[in-house]
Order: structure tokens, then sequence, then C-alpha cells
């Protein structure tokens, strides 16, 4: 996929230093890590990263997706005892938009919009009854991705309060770079979209 200025392409392995940098700067340095990222790289197995380039060869963003069966996706959503996580966790095909972010000399320009899409696409090819992400609200009331949740069909379900310190592996709490220094007050917000099959 491409526009006039950036084309969207699967990770490659020399994608991973900017890929990181992008990820560390604008999602927290503790929010994935190198291993994350690899399980993406050639066949993926239900990982997938779509990485932004602009008419350069630079890596300008990127976002994340996973295909996952409900066993794999409690453990990674990590959502509280609820009506909406029972009725999410009762399907077996679950799709998870994981992470999306831009450099920021390069945000505002339509590259989180091709990124989201793209994978939304993948994970409806593949079979996801349902598409879900969490997104971040932070501490000053601003959804990161919720103009490109909506407009991929999600809708937002739930709304969990300093949920990134539970999702990290730092036993401190998350490294947020609108909090500081952890705890991360920040709420982790549930969208999802059901799919229909057939």
């Amino acid at each position: 996929m491409m526009n006039q200025e950036y084309v969207i392409v699967e990770l490659d392995e020399a994608h991973l230093p900017d890929v990181l940098g992008i990820c560390g700067q604008e999602l927290g340095t503790d929010y994935h890590s190198e291993a994350d990222f690899r399980k993406c790289l050639g066949d993926g197995k239900g990982h997938y990263c779509q990485t932004a380039l602009d008419r350069q060869g630079a890596v300008r963003g990127f976002a994340v997706a996973m295909m996952m069966g409900p066993e794999a996706a409690d453990q990674f959503l990590k959502l509280p005892d609820s009506q909406e996580r029972d009725q999410l966790l009762s399907l077996g095909r679950i799709g998870v938009l994981d992470a999306a972010a831009m450099d920021r000399a390069h945000q505002g320009r339509g590259l989180g919009r091709m990124l989201a899409n793209a994978l939304c696409d993948r994970l409806r090819e593949q079979g996801a009854e349902v598409i879900c992400s969490m997104a971040w609200k932070n501490v000053h009331g601003v959804t990161n991705a919720e103009k490109l949740l909506k407009e991929n069909g999600l809708e937002e379900m739930l709304a969990i309060q300093g949920y990134w310190n539970r999702v990290v592996d730092s036993p401190e709490g998350h490294h947020c770079p609108v909090c500081g220094e952890p705890p991360c007050r920040c709420y982790g917000v549930l969208y999802a979209r059901y799919v229909a099959q057939g």
C-alpha cells in the first residue's frame, strides 16, 4: 500500500533500530522490546508489523497486530473481570491491534490511518471474529488512536485507569511518556469490532 509520500511494507530486520526508537519515544521505553518485534519477522505466526517508509526508505512509523485464541488474548490483554471481557473471550479468533506510532515529524499525515487500515484488512483476511485494541487515554483525557479505531468500526467498550502498569515488564510500573516516573496513571481503553462471518 502506498500514497504519494509513503509506502507501507512488512517489517524487515533492517527496520528494527528505527522502529524501536520510534516506539520508545512515543509509547515508552518499556512498551515493546526487540524480541517483541522479532516475532513479526518472516511468516510471523500470527504476529504482524507494518512499517511506513518515506521516499528515501527511512522508517517513519509502524503498527503491530496479532491473531490469538481466547487464552492467549486473556493473558495478553489482562482485562479485569467484566461482561466486556467475557464477550470478547467467548470467541475463537481474536485480532488485536497492539500498537502504532509515528515519528513526531511525520505525525498528522495519514500514516496511522494507512497502517491501521492495512492491519485491520489483514486480521479480517485471517478470519478474525473480533478486532480489538487497547487505546491509550492519557491523564489529560486525550485518547491516542480514538479516531483511527472508530474509522475502522471499533467502538469503546471499557476504560481502566492505571492499566499500562499491569502490562509492562517493569515491576515499578510503566515508564509513561506523559506521567514520567512510574506508576502511570493513564487509562487503557478497550475498543472492539465484532466481525460478521460468512
